[in-house]
């Protein structure tokens, strides 16, 4: 046999060959299986970031309608909320927490009673707490905790579409007479 066919013959056993085709297959798919669990473990902890924060939220709601507020203590009341609803959902950064009462930030309208119909929520003044607002309701006072933060994200994003999910929750109660 000659040189020139026994090359011939290594070159078409090597371009015939399946060795080695698991590994660039692999390398090709590699990225995008991890790509999609990143993906995977990043909307799992968003998720599991927006149960504590919905968590938090209700501790906070939860103490609001156990604790009368008036105009006078609103200050210590907004503090008092916020400091149990940071510390329900330990989250870094911390959470940002808004207070309002009867759909206002500083308590002036505390001692007011509102009637509120949504979504979204519109705020209705009324003369006391007895008053008809109509839809068989009455007139109350009523307390909204705002809740936000980000959550990291795994994902190498390049800031194309942003490394944070920012979340959020509200929730309006009304409190009791």
């Amino acid at each position: 046999m000659n040189r020139a066919t026994a090359l011939k013959r290594r070159l078409c056993a090597a371009l015939t060959s399946d060795s080695g085709s698991m590994a660039v297959e692999f390398a090709l798919v590699a990225p995008i299986l991890i790509f999609f669990v990143m993906l995977t473990i990043s909307f799992g902890m968003a998720y599991n970031m927006q149960l504590r924060l919905e968590s938090a939220a209700a501790a906070a709601i939860a103490y609001a309608q156990r604790n009368p507020v008036t105009q006078a203590n609103f200050a210590a009341f907004a503090q008092t909320v916020t400091t149990i609803a940071q510390g329900a959902a330990d989250f870094d950064p911390p959470l940002q927490v808004a207070v309002s009462v009867n759909n206002t930030s500083d308590g002036a309208a505390a001692d007011t009673a509102y009637c509120v119909d949504g979504p979204p929520p519109t705020w209705r003044a009324m003369p006391s707490i007895s008053s008809d607002c109509g839809n068989n309701t009455t007139a109350g006072q009523f307390v909204t905790v705002k809740l936000a933060t980000q959550v990291g994200s795994y994902l190498p994003t390049s800031g194309v579409v942003g490394s944070f999910i920012p979340l959020s929750e509200t929730i309006i109660a009304r409190m009791p007479q």
